[in-house]
C-alpha cells in the first residue's frame, strides 16, 4: 500500500473530493490547483485531471522528480510527446499511467462483471454516442473516454484495433464525426460525436450474444446502467454516483505500486497511439491501421514503398508519398505531403522535408537539415530525353543543419554547408560556404547565418577577419574570408 505523498492537481469539483477521500482512507493527500503550489518529492504520486491545459511540463517536471504520475486522461495531445513521457518515465524508473477516469469508472467493472458471469455473454458492438447540446466543439473528433472505454470492452488490446474514421468541420472545428474501430475477428465499435445539437445526451450501448446494456452519463455526473436480457425491456436498472467512482480511485491508488497489477494497465501504452489513429483517419477519412506492423514509426497508408526501405524511430511519412528502396531515413525525421525519395538516397536524423519535394538519387541529406516546400533537386548535369544519363548521377551533399528555403533550385554535384541558409526561390550554381546566408540567381553570399538562423554581422569580403556574436542566441563566431567556425 502506498503511504507516501499524494498530490492531486487540478480545479474541478470532484479532485478535491478525491483529495478528500484519500485522507479519509488515512492518505497524505493534498489538492493543488497547478503544480507550481506543491513540492514533488521522491516516489510521490501525483494524478492530473484530465482537464488540465497543456499538462506536459508539468508532467516532465513530476519525472524528473521521480514521482508516479496518474493522468485521469490521455498524457499528451500528440504521439510523440507521450512516447518521449513514457520513455522519460521508465529511465527515472516511476510509473506513468493515462486513461485512469476510464479504467476505475463503476459503470465499466459492472459491465465487465456481466460479460464473466454470462448475463451479457460475449460482446457483439459497442455504439457510443455524444451529442453536446450548446457545449463548445472539442478539439478532438471523439471522446477519449469513449474510445478508451470501447477498446476495453471490446476486449482488444488498443494496438490491435484499425480506425476509419469521418468527421465534418464548420468554420475550422469538429461539429459531427463518427469512427469505426475494428479488429480482423471479434467485436466492433462505432463512436458518435456531435457538437451541434439541440439537447445534450451522452450514452454508450453494448450489444452482447445474450443481452444489451445502456450506460447513460447523466447532466449530475451519475451514470445509469441498465441491462436488458434478451434484448428487450431493462430487468436491471442501477445508478453509479461520482461518490462511487473517487472510491475506486482510492482503492486502485491505494494499491498502486511496480509490482502489482493495476486497472490502468490496459491503456498504459495503447490508448495513445489510438487516439492519434482516430484523428488521423478522421482528416483523410480512410481506415487506418495499428496491427498491420508494430513499428516505432508512422507511415501514412496512402504512401507507396517499393524496395527495402530503412526508416528510423519517431519518424513520420504522410499523404501520397512514395518510397523507392534501397534508401535509409533516419530517426525523428518529417516527410510531408507528395514527398518522394528515390533509390540510394540518405536522409540523417531529425530531416523536415515539406510538402512536394523530390530527392533523387545522389543527395545525400545529413542530420538536422530543412528542405522548404517545393524547393527542387536535380541530379543529372546534362539531361537529355533523347540520350539517358542513368546511374550518371552527380552527388548533391546537403550538410548538417543547412536550411533551402520554398521553391529553391540546387542544381546537382554541389555542397551546401553546415547550418547555411538558401533562400526562397534561390538557384543553387556552385557550392555554399558553411553558414553562408545566399540567394539570387544564380544564388551569391549575401551575409551569414548563425546556428539558430538569425543573420550574423558580419561583412562578405574574402579578405576580412572578424568576430561576432548572435543577438538571438548568444553563440560567438569568428570568420577569417569565406570561413565562419563558431567559438567556444
Amino acid at each position: 500500500m502506498h503511504s507516501g505523498q499524494i498530490i492531486v492537481v487540478g480545479q474541478t469539483a470532484h479532485l478535491n473530493s478525491l483529495a478528500e477521500s484519500l485522507r479519509q482512507a488515512g492518505l497524505p493527500a493534498s489538492a493543488v490547483p497547478t503544480l507550481g503550489l506543491a513540492r514533488v518529492n521522491h516516489g510521490a504520486i501525483v494524478i492530473f485531471d484530465d482537464q488540465l491545459t497543456d499538462p506536459v511540463e508539468n508532467a516532465r517536471m513530476v519525472i524528473d522528480c521521480e514521482g508516479h504520475l496518474l493522468c485521469l486522461g490521455p498524457a499528451a495531445h500528440d504521439a510523440a510527446t507521450r512516447t518521449e513521457l513514457a520513455q522519460r518515465a521508465s529511465d527515472k524508473g516511476v510509473i506513468l499511467h493515462e486513461g485512469v477516469l476510464a479504467t476505475t469508472d463503476p459503470c465499466l467493472g459492472q459491465i465487465q462483471s456481466w460479460i464473466s458471469d454470462g448475463r451479457l455473454g460475449q460482446v457483439i458492438s459497442v455504439h457510443t454516442e455524444d451529442y453536446s447540446g450548446d457545449k463548445p466543439a472539442s478539439t478532438r473528433p471523439v471522446s477519449w473516454r469513449h474510445t478508451a472505454i470501447a477498446s476495453i470492452l471490446m476486449g482488444q488490446s488498443p494496438d490491435t484495433i484499425r480506425a476509419s474514421s469521418h468527421a465534418h468541420d464548420t468554420a475550422g472545428s469538429p461539429t459531427y464525426s463518427v469512427c469505426q474501430l475494428l479488429t480482423d475477428s471479434g467485436p466492433a465499435s462505432v463512436l458518435n460525436r456531435t457538437t451541434v445539437h439541440p439537447v445534450r445526451h451522452n450514452r454508450i450501448v453494448v450489444v452482447g450474444e445474450h443481452a444489451t446494456c445502456t450506460w447513460i452519463f447523466t447532466e449530475d455526473d451519475e451514470s445509469e446502467l441498465r441491462l436488458h436480457p434478451g434484448h428487450g425491456a431493462a430487468e436491471i436498472e442501477l445508478t453509479f454516483g461520482p461518490d462511487q467512482h473517487t472510491s475506486n480511485l482510492v482503492e486502485a491508488i491505494q494499491s498502486l505500486d511496480h509490482e502489482s497489477t493495476t486497472p490502468f494497465a490496459h491503456l498504459n501504452t495503447g490508448l495513445s497511439g489510438l487516439l492519434d489513429l482516430i484523428n488521423i483517419a478522421a482528416i483523410s477519412n480512410e481506415d487506418i491501421s495499428m496491427v498491420d506492423e508494430q513499428t516505432d514509426y508512422f507511415v501514412h497508408p496512402t504512401t507507396v514503398v517499393d524496395g527495402p526501405v530503412e526508416i528510423g524511430a519517431e519518424t513520420r511519412i504522410w499523404h501520397f508519398s512514395k518510397l523507392l528502396g534501397p534508401l535509409s531515413i533516419g530517426e525523428k525525421c518529417s516527410l510531408g505531403q507528395n514527398v518522394v525519395v528515390e533509390r540510394n538516397v540518405q536522409i540523417g536524423d531529425n530531416v523536415k522535408i515539406q510538402n512536394n519535394v523530390s530527392v533523387y538519387s545522389g543527395v545525400i541529406l545529413e542530420d538536422d537539415v530543412f528542405c522548404g516546400p517545393s524547393m527542387v533537386f536535380t541530379n543529372v548535369g546534362t539531361p537529355r530525353s533523347a540520350y539517358p544519363r542513368k546511374g550518371q548521377y552527380l552527388e548533391t551533399r546537403v550538410r548538417k543543419g543547412a536550411s533551402i528555403g520554398a521553391n529553391a533550385t540546387v542544381v546537382c554535384g554541389n555542397t551546401l554547408g553546415e547550418y547555411c541558409f538558401v533562400g526562397a526561390g534561390s538557384v543553387v550554381t556552385r557550392d555554399v560556404p558553411s553558414y553562408a546566408l545566399v540567394y539570387g540567381n544564380p544564388a551569391r553570399i549575401r551575409g551569414w547565418s548563425c546556428f539558430c538562423g538569425e543573420r550574423l554581422p558580419f561583412g562578405i569580403g574574402t579578405e576580412e577577419k572578424e568576430k561576432a556574436t548572435c543577438a538571438e542566441c548568444k553563440r560567438s563566431y569568428s570568420r577569417d574570408g569565406l570561413i565562419v567556425k563558431e567559438q567556444d
